[in-house]
């Protein structure tokens, strides 16, 4: 008895014989193996929204669920997505060696898609891409940018499209910054400053795009004076933003942390809570005091490490 398939050449809907390895499409001629057609055609119809499928093409694997692009894992560096994948997940390119990404027609890209892509230089996307819209949690180029100073090429179709639930909005240079950092990000004197001082770091096309922010909500970085104080926790235990504690610990987040994936997972969940316990320190003289004592002992062992 046949089966419904899908050619995953073309993507023609067609019947095959199950006990056969592999067919002929009929439409386009292209050879394919059976039971891919069947599972393409099978994802295509949502009937196995639950059932992980590994879809192999060329040296390249990809894991979907239910049309879902939820892993790579294969080795290449140039990966085209396949046509049957409907949206794109978070974290799919987690820790892998891609570096430039095509993404067809017609694909959602979803908050966090690339996070953790650390060796992601070049991204394609072709016609009525849409790529969700950030209002709160992770980007769609979180992890990405602004630090993957090798990233410097993004290409999109002028009918790609900015989602956040109902709303849609076309992506252009105006607006492209929304991809790379949160909505509100840069409203504070701390990021504009950390801008300011990083711009020479970072990649060239999140500084170009972030200015565009900045053009937006009529910002000019040179007029923050507001002195940057990351360490908002170390500063608040010894005093002072230039304290040779301070100094220290900024080293290692400028020498260390930052250069790694999980040193700015740290980072940037250092930003998210430092400062309302920076406040409590200031109010609990006992709390400062424990945290000083743990401090004082990290200072010590990167003291030490810096000495050999």
């Amino acid at each position: 008895m046949l089966k419904e398939a899908k050619c995953t050449g073309c993507g023609a809907n067609i019947q095959v014989d199950p006990t056969q390895d592999a067919a002929n499409c009929e439409y386009c001629g292209a050879a394919f193996v059976v039971e891919k057609a069947i599972n393409n055609y099978s994802i295509a119809n949502a009937q196995i929204s639950a059932q992980t499928v590994n879809v192999n093409i060329g040296t390249s694997d990809f894991v979907i669920e239910g049309g879902v692009l939820k892993k790579y894992i294969g080795n290449d560096t140039d990966i085209v997505i396949p046509d049957i994948v409907k949206e794109i997940g978070i974290q799919a390119f987690e820790n892998t060696y891609v570096e430039k990404i095509t993404i067809p027609s017609g694909i959602f890209v979803n908050r966090g898609a690339f996070f953790y892509a650390d060796k992601l230089k070049e991204v394609i996307a072709c016609s009525s891409v849409i790529f969700h819209k950030v209002t709160y949690g992770n980007n769609v180029f979180d992890g990405v940018f602004p630090l993957n100073k090798d990233f410097a090429i993004f290409t999109f179709s002028p009918d790609c499209k900015l989602k956040a639930g109902n709303e849609e909005e076309t992506l252009n240079n105006d607006n492209l910054w929304k991809l790379f950092k949160y909505e509100h990000w840069g409203n504070s004197n701390d990021e504009l400053i950390w801008y300011r001082e990083s711009k020479a770091e970072l990649s060239p096309i999140f500084v170009n795009s972030f200015e565009q922010h900045l053009k937006e909500f009529n910002v000019d970085i040179n007029s923050i004076k507001v002195k940057r104080c990351f360490c908002y926790i170390a500063t608040a235990v010894y005093g002072s933003y230039d304290a040779p504690q301070v100094v220290v610990l900024r080293q290692f987040r400028d020498e260390i942390l930052i250069k790694s994936a999980a040193g700015r997972l740290f980072i940037k969940t250092y930003y998210l809570l430092s400062q309302p316990i920076a406040r409590k320190m200031a109010k609990t003289h006992r709390f400062n005091a424990i945290v000083r004592r743990i401090l004082d002992k990290i200072v010590k062992h990167l003291s030490k490490q810096g000495g050999k």
